[in-house]
């Protein structure tokens, strides 16, 4: 009696003992499964946008160079000055000039009497016309001379060659100047160039005359209208193209060399956007988590960054799979996992 009495005690603690772990492996197995939320891939209507940080620059720029020599007389203008198409800006001692052209005149005269008078001979067969053709030759390297010197002579008086600015000044007032000597240089400044370095990926996507606003650093809160006046073939060290936007500034509110930024509006295109905390690796080592039954695969992705909490997937991952937006942490490939949204 008693050994049945022990042996229906052992047989229920066996009993217990099996139902306990059983229910302890439950638990394990339900500490296994990782909690996570998840989004799904889907298409959506993509109007891109990119802020780019510029400088303006001046739409045209001339630098006026000495086509005579002599003494800077006047220098009636200074860095900075206003000036219009026409305007004298400096004149320079003609003197000089004016005793060159003298000589080379009087140098013409007889040159053109000396080729009457061989004219003549050569008809009553006292010259050749070999010393005729030298004394034609003689006559007109006068007249080129002459040509020359009236030249120089206009060139005495420096006018503004369209309506600007003076952006940097080479000479001063009693220096002396020959051919060739930089003088002035002239910006206009009624329209600007602001100029952005654009990453290559979207170069493609901008077009000469698309839109652009413009929002001066030197001006809060307001925009500009511009237009794409051109794109640069080249890259510059940094692997980016200059493009230039064209901007009107006929109130000179601005000036070349202040920044500020432009926003372009990119075609609208459809693309797959995932929050950034998707993203398992760096953006340049793109890979995500999906959903693949009750565990989970790694997938590598290509995809660029949109914002600061948003990518575009170019590739790799198609519409309707589900990846895991939160949880990542204690995943690892073919984790088993319980989706909590």
């Amino acid at each position: 009696m008693l050994i049945a009495f022990l042996a229906l005690i052992v047989l229920k603690l066996f009993a217990n003992k099996r139902q306990s772990d059983s229910e302890i492996n439950s638990i394990r197995a339900y500490e296994q499964i990782t909690p996570v939320t998840v989004t799904s891939a889907s298409y959506i209507p993509l109007e891109e946008t990119g802020m780019e940080t510029g400088v303006f620059e001046p739409y045209r720029k001339v630098s006026l160079v000495s086509e005579t020599q002599g003494l800077v007389l006047q220098l009636k203008v200074k860095t900075g000055d206003k000036v219009r198409k026409g305007e004298l800006l400096a004149s320079i001692d003609k003197g000089l000039l004016e005793e060159q052209l003298r000589l080379a005149e009087l140098n013409m005269q007889n040159a053109e009497e000396d080729l009457h008078r061989f004219e003549s001979l050569v008809k009553s067969e006292a010259a050749t016309d070999q010393q005729l053709d030298q004394v034609r030759l003689k006559y007109e390297n006068a007249v080129n001379q002459v040509a020359v010197n009236r030249e120089h002579l206009e060139h005495t008086r420096i006018l503004a060659p369209m309506d600007g600015y003076i952006a940097s000044r080479s000479v001063a007032q009693g220096s002396y100047i020959s051919p060739g000597m930089p003088l002035l240089t002239i910006s206009e400044q009624s329209r600007l160039l602001f100029v952005v370095q654009v990453a290559e990926s979207s170069l493609s996507q901008i077009k000469p005359g698309q839109k652009v606003q413009v929002f001066p650093t030197s001006l809060a809160d307001e925009c500009l209208d511009g237009m794409v006046y051109e794109l640069s073939v080249n890259s510059s060290i940094s692997g980016r193209y200059p493009v230039s936007i064209l901007v009107d500034n006929s109130s000179s509110t601005l000036k070349p060399g202040m920044t500020g930024q432009a926003r372009f509006s990119l075609p609208e295109r459809e693309g797959i956007i995932l929050p950034r905390k998707c993203i398992l690796n760096s953006i340049l080592d793109p890979s995500v988590y999906l959903v693949s039954g009750d565990s989970v695969i790694e997938r590598k992705i290509n995809a660029r960054l949109l914002s600061e909490t948003q990518v575009l997937v170019q590739d790799g991952l198609a519409e309707g799979e589900q990846v895991v937006l939160s949880g990542h942490i204690n995943l690892v490939p073919g984790s088993k996992i319980r989706i909590t949204n």
